[in-house]
């Protein structure tokens, strides 16, 4: 029951954040430049699509070998090292912020552009300070090794 709540809270987290916002946000896009190049299309779908496919290849790692979600209800009750996690430690949300670049490279939209921007930003000075104290407090010298040998947001070249 709490991994399908913890499933059911990313879920929407990801489908307001991620749909409803960007969507309230583009209509700002009537007061900014618009930009449209032949390539930004298709480009945009693409890049989108990659961030919703590396986010549910996190979410299925989490439950499968962390034994949890993304989620606070039902967080991982071990450290996931494999998959995108073996490359860099925050995976999710780079797959959160591609995934609205995407969008806004998609539907040619300067504000979700900058919500992408703004979005990254609070990941960087909020979400992951807290959720790395957390993740040291939960798994220790572990954490810790692991934090010191894998990159937070550009992934490692083997």
């Amino acid at each position: 029951m709490l991994f399908i709540r913890g499933l059911v809270h990313v879920t929407l987290v990801f489908g307001v954040m991620g749909v409803m916002v960007p969507f309230l946000i583009s209509r700002l896009d009537r007061f900014l430049p618009r930009f449209t190049f032949g390539w930004a299309y298709w480009t945009g779908a693409i890049i989108f699509v990659s961030g919703i496919l590396m986010g549910l290849c996190c979410t299925l790692l989490l439950a499968a070998k962390g034994l949890g979600t993304p989620s606070p209800y039902n967080p991982p009750k071990r450290l996931v090292m494999d998959g995108p996690y073996k490359y860099m430690r925050n995976p999710m949300a780079v797959s959160f912020v591609v995934t609205l670049l995407g969008e806004g490279i998609f539907f040619a939209s300067l504000a979700i552009l900058a919500y992408s921007v703004l979005i990254f930003l609070i990941y960087h000075m909020l979400i992951i300070p807290w959720e790395e104290r957390n993740l040291e407090r939960r798994f220790g010298s572990l954490y810790m090794e692991y934090k010191a040998r894998v990159p937070r947001w550009l992934p490692r070249v083997l």
